[in-house]
């Protein structure tokens, strides 16, 4: 639907309100067309724009509907796209138990889908919430499974976004030689 592509726009420019607005639009068609994809993937939007501007309970509310639907449908990629956003809701708020969960969730469906961009991504977001709780050896060796990962597809930019986060453990445990190595 149009309306869901001008709220993406919308959302990419920041401007939250005409995303909402048009997102809702397109949640009022897809229900009125009785496409359960479209609401699914429509509500998950809803949540984006929520997880945006700071409003966990309700990105959180969206996403689990969203997950929801996706569930019903038995559409995997979906599940896991939802669940590994809800995992990033959890990680953005400090949940790190609940982020884990969802991560690992996301991962196991990554590897069944064969989906290796997903793997990587969800390899390096537990990482990051390893390293957010100090357990900088298990962040470590996520961050170098995601980074091999990375270079095996050729992302480079999201390679270099890992050394990043390589460098940034490194500095966190005062080992500045190795942390320089990978900035």
């Amino acid at each position: 639907l149009a309306t869901s592509n001008i709220g993406t726009v919308y959302l990419a420019t920041g401007d939250y309100l005409a995303a909402l607005s048009n997102f809702h639009h397109a949640l009022a068609i897809h229900t009125e067309l009785g496409s359960r994809s479209g609401v699914a993937g429509t509500t998950a939007n809803i949540g984006i724009v929520h997880n945006s501007t700071g409003d966990y309970p309700a990105a959180l509310s969206h996403f689990h509907r969203a997950l929801s639907l996706y569930d019903e449908l038995d559409d995997r990629r979906g599940v896991a796209a939802v669940t590994g956003t809800i995992g990033i809701v959890h990680d953005e708020t400090g949940d790190y138990p609940a982020a884990l969960s969802h991560y690992h969730r996301t991962l196991a469906l990554c590897e069944e889908l064969g989906d290796r961009r997903g793997v990587a991504g969800t390899t390096c977001n537990i990482g990051t919430v390893h390293s957010n709780t100090g357990d900088y050896p298990e962040a470590l060796s996520h961050f170098h499974r995601a980074l091999a990962l990375c270079e095996e597809l050729g992302h480079r930019p999201f390679a270099a976004n890992i050394m990043g986060n390589i460098g940034l453990v490194h500095a966190l445990t005062d080992d500045y030689p190795e942390a320089l190595s990978q900035f």
